[in-house]
């Protein structure tokens, strides 16, 4: 009369597969979110990092070199913009004023986007913008770190003051080689002021409204970052 009561009840298939289902469901919520929080939280990190190392660098420099705006860099007199010219500024300058205060450096050297293994940056929404990392052929001081990040240096004359003013503007490539390599998703753009040696974000001086419509296109994604305290919040106009 006892082994009734002393069996013990199993699940139906039906309630294991009802389980199961439940079980899928709520994985396929969650984590989607979970591997995008994750990505951002990576993201804000190397970001970090990439401002602390150049801004080491540029201070270890300007300790030893004096006044940026004693470099040979800072302005280059008359009209010779050739592409001949801009190779050796970025040389020069690359290997003399960054390079020396940089550790962990893989690799280094002024080569093409092709000759050094990468393909071309895309804008967030797949397209190819007018941008200097979109050439194969278009040759930057290439900076390879040990960490997976990878720095595109390249300089940006204008004219000015009878000369030519050059800002070094600087592709950051958080994760390398490795996808999407999209701009505003692992690739930002920063630049150091020849007049002052610092290293700021492109668009750093916009206000944040002006920098989430900027941001569409990937190109101040890193301003718009570090504004937020760096952080990648809900309303960051490009989809990690």
């Amino acid at each position: 009369m006892n082994h009734y009561y002393g069996r013990k009840r199993a699940f139906t298939l039906a309630e294991v597969l009802i389980t199961l289902g439940i079980i899928g469901v709520v994985a396929a919520m969650t984590i989607p979110t979970l591997i995008s929080n994750h990505k951002k939280k990576v993201i804000e990190t190397r970001l970090k990092v990439a401002q602390s190392t150049i801004s080491q660098m540029l201070n270890f420099a300007i300790a030893e070199y004096g006044d940026p705006n004693t470099w040979e860099f800072s302005q280059v007199y008359g009209s010779d913009v050739s592409d001949q010219n801009r190779k050796k500024l970025i040389i020069d300058l690359t290997e003399k004023y960054f390079l020396p205060y940089l550790k962990d450096v893989n690799r280094s050297g002024y080569m093409s986007m092709s000759k050094a293994g990468y393909d071309v940056y895309h804008a967030p929404d797949g397209s190819i913008n007018s941008n200097n990392l979109n050439f194969l052929s278009k040759e930057h001081y290439v900076i390879e770190f040990a960490n997976g990040m990878t720095i595109f240096v390249y300089m940006n004359s204008s004219t000015a003051n009878g000369g030519i003013s050059t800002n070094i503007l600087l592709y950051i490539d958080v994760n390398g080689k490795h996808p999407p390599n999209v701009f505003g998703k692992d690739t930002f753009v920063a630049e150091i002021i020849s007049s002052t040696g610092k290293f700021t974000w492109l668009g750093s001086t916009d206000s944040r409204d002006e920098l989430k419509e900027k941001c569409k296109n990937g190109m101040v994604c890193g301003a718009l970052i570090q504004q937020d305290g760096w952080q990648i919040k809900k309303d960051y106009p490009v989809k990690i």
